[in-house]
């Protein structure tokens, strides 16, 4: 099961068979400029496609 950072189930998404791609992001760590970047080098690929997919992987936030 996983849990948003409130403790409250989240549903699991399932990445469609069809997807060209999986882009996996890990460890956000609150650094939202970073990951704005990030987001903007893989949707502006030339070859991006609404079948690849985008995952975003571990902690979301700092917990200091």
């Amino acid at each position: 099961m996983i849990i948003d950072s409130a403790g409250r189930p989240v549903e699991r998404k399932k990445i469609e068979s069809e997807s060209k791609r999986i882009f996996a992001i890990g460890d956000i760590h609150g650094c939202h400029k970073d990951l704005l970047d990030i987001l903007e080098k893989i949707t502006s690929l030339h070859s991006f496609c609404k079948k690849d997919a985008i995952v975003f992987l571990g902690a979301y936030r700092d917990w200091e």
